[in-house]
């Protein structure tokens, strides 16, 4: 947990924080995003946000599994539907 300054403003301990949490990301790339939220006293979308642009620049890997707190492993959630199968995306080929 990082400690907070009563002389530091909010947006300066919001970036101490988040660089925090890029240090965690970048040594334990594996550990879910929750965890090192949970780490840093921040939300799980800002630390989503941050792996999202770690991976994009290859600073840490694109991991398909990620370890939670408990030691299990998770695959990843994709965002958006997952199609059914045989559902074509509105084009239908008619032969």
């Amino acid at each position: 947990m990082v400690g907070g300054n009563p002389q530091m403003t909010d947006r300066e301990s919001f970036y101490k924080r988040v660089l925090a949490a890029r240090l965690e990301l970048i040594q334990y790339p594996e550990r879910n995003n929750s965890w090192i939220a949970e780490d840093c006293d921040l939300n799980d979308d800002t630390v989503s946000k941050l792996r999202r642009r770690l991976e994009a620049s290859s600073e840490i890997p694109k991991l398909i599994q990620f370890q939670g707190r408990d030691g299990k492993y998770y695959c990843r959630r994709h965002r958006g539907r997952e199609k059914k199968y045989g559902e074509s995306g509105g084009k239908e080929n008619n032969i």
